[in-house]
Order: C-alpha cells, then sequence, then structure tokens
C-alpha cells in the first residue's frame, strides 16, 4: 500500500469525490438578514471567586488530502492534518497578564474505510529543517469528509481529556467550547 497526495487544493475537497451541488436562487437570498448598525457590547464589571480562570480552545488544519492506493488502486481517502489545543490563563481579578498555560500540537493522519498504517515521518527535504512526525488514525466510514471528521474528533478529544484534566485544580474556573 501506498500515500498519494491528491493534486486538488484542501479546501476543494478531493479531485475523486463527486456531488451534486445545490443550486442558489434570488428567492433564497435575504439581504436584510442583519438589522442593526454594529456597535461594541462593554463588558459588565463583576467580581470572581477563582484563582485561575483558563479558556481552552482547539483548532485543526487540512494540510493534504491524500488517496490509499493498492497497485494503483484508490482502496481509501485520507488526510494529513495538524490537531493544536491551547490553554490560556487569564486573572479573574486582573491582578497579573495572562498567560499562555500549555499547548498540545499533534500530526494526524486520518484514513477512511477502516484503513491502518503504521506511524510515520517526513525527514527533511533541502532547506527544510526537522521532522514532522504523524500518528495514523482510521475512520470507518468511507466517504471523503470521514477523514475530516476524524480529525475533528481528534481535536474535540484533546480539548476534552485537557478540561477534564484540568478540572482537579481547585479555585478554577475552566471554559471550554466543543464538548
Amino acid at each position: 500500500m501506498k500515500l498519494r497526495l491528491d493534486p486538488w487544493a484542501t479546501e476543494y475537497n478531493t479531485a475523486y469525490y463527486a456531488d451534486e451541488v445545490a443550486q442558489v436562487t434570488p428567492e433564497h437570498i435575504d439581504p436584510f438578514i442583519e438589522t442593526n448598525t454594529w456597535q461594541p457590547i462593554n463588558a459588565a464589571s463583576c467580581s470572581l471567586n477563582w484563582e485561575k480562570l483558563l479558556f481552552i480552545d482547539g483548532s485543526r488544519r487540512i494540510e493534504a488530502r491524500l488517496l490509499l492506493e493498492d497497485d494503483q488502486e484508490q482502496i481509501a481517502f485520507g488526510a494529513m492534518g495538524t490537531c493544536a489545543v491551547g490553554v490560556v490563563d487569564c486573572c479573574p481579578n486582573h491582578s497579573r497578564q495572562a498567560s499562555i498555560y500549555e499547548t498540545h500540537i499533534e500530526r494526524i493522519c486520518a484514513l477512511s474505510d477502516g484503513h491502518l498504517m503504521k506511524n510515520f515521518e517526513i525527514g527533511p527535504q533541502g532547506k527544510q529543517m526537522g521532522t514532522l512526525e504523524y500518528r495514523v488514525i482510521s475512520s470507518k466510514q468511507r466517504e471523503a469528509d470521514a477523514v475530516v471528521m476524524e480529525l475533528q474528533n481528534e481535536m474535540i478529544d484533546i480539548e476534552r481529556i485537557t478540561a477534564t484534566r484540568l478540572s482537579q485544580q481547585e479555585n478554577t474556573l475552566i471554559i471550554s467550547d466543543g464538548q
């Protein structure tokens, strides 16, 4: 088996993915959906009895779409991406400056249709420095978008695990989106 880079840009899905595109007609467009003029909203002053205020958030990026092939035949879709989760420590009483509390960054290769392979590295090429290490995961789904959802779920899991671990601290309020 071999992985081959899909030639299309990641935002266009995959070269081998076909789906019907919904037609948008003028009657489906509402130019008056936003009626108020934008203005800032001032936060109300309050005092919190927390020593720490931690914000947790993640981001996922697709770096390349892949095709898993066996004897020149495509057998699965894939995606190489990066999941990053960060924690910012804010002081609820304004007695110190906010700071980055911790970060977690991981490169992941997701494959569809239950396929797996060994974790792999991509070594330096030319003037590039460093090695990229990818952990391989699998989705049971066959669709091209399944690998993107698998990467999204990995990021959400990292956020959840981080929030659960940090929730053991006393006098800490944790704010996290997602699950």
